[in-house]
């Protein structure tokens, strides 16, 4: 499925629930051993709120015996401080752990603003931290189509707004009413210069707070390699394009027309 250079448009009624850009990168011990005081100096203008979560791992060690047979696989947890700073709003989040950082926002408008968003922090963490270079920068949008969100009625065909091979069974009208939970994933490589960008788009039935059944897809655009601190804004720009290009793919003229699009 190849994705082609899309129109950029402003939605007046988003699908958008969530968009999540993330920088991983080497461990900094530093970040398991001090409270990160002196980043929050340099946000706290934009993130005056402070929090922290434990992230939890488990990494699973397969083991042989003597004879070569496999013993029970045992499980090692590791747990990781994400440092949160929010918005007064509650609408925009920065996580800093040993390992990433990542801002998250579930009022997106449109790309230069989120990455201008973004910038502040980035500045600070480099300054700060001054890692050598990222290892995977990501860029993932959750979308959840409910046709009541967009004034239309639930009679809809499904088949009428979304293009159909990303809905499998849920396209097939003799079938659609029937399906109690539908599920599907891919991977797409992007065409980037060194072949390392990849994206997984993930597809499922949900349902919302007034029970109305909603079709949800998740897609995660990321690039995996040594990335250079000064590439960043560049590599960034280049998955968000391919964002751009799928919701085209997947959203038909007369959803696009009642999303109420302007022009970019």
């Amino acid at each position: 499925m190849p994705l082609e250079k899309a129109t950029r448009y402003v939605y007046n009624k988003k699908p958008l629930e969530q968009v999540i850009l993330q920088l991983r990168f080497p461990p900094i011990l530093k970040l398991d051993t001090e409270i990160p005081a002196l980043f929050q100096d340099k946000i706290i203008g934009e993130f005056p709120i402070y929090s922290k979560s434990v992230d939890i791992q488990q990494e699973f060690n397969l083991e042989l015996d003597p004879s070569g047979n496999p013993l029970t696989p045992s499980a090692k947890v590791n747990t990781t401080d994400n440092h949160i700073f929010t918005s007064k709003d509650g609408n925009w989040k920065i996580g800093l752990t040993r390992t990433y950082m990542s801002i998250s926002t579930n009022q997106y408008f449109k790309w230069e603003d989120f990455l201008e968003k973004f910038k502040i922090p980035l500045k600070a963490f480099n300054e700060i931290y001054n890692p050598v270079y990222y290892t995977r920068i990501g860029l993932r949008y959750t979308d959840v189509f409910c046709r009541s969100k967009f004034g239309l009625d639930n009679t809809v065909k499904w088949s009428e707004l979304l293009n159909t091979k990303f809905l499998g069974v849920l396209s097939d009208d003799d079938l659609k009413e029937s399906v109690c939970n539908y599920s599907s994933a891919f991977e797409l490589k992007l065409k980037d210069e060194n072949g390392n960008s990849k994206a997984i788009i993930i597809t499922n039935l949900v349902k919302n707070q007034a029970g109305e059944r909603c079709v949800l897809i998740d897609s995660d655009f990321f690039t995996v390699e040594n990335i250079e601190k000064e590439k960043f804004e560049k590599q960034a720009d280049f998955l968000h394009s391919h964002s751009t290009q799928l919701l085209q793919r997947v959203i038909t003229d007369k959803l696009h027309d009642a999303m109420e699009p302007e022009k970019i």
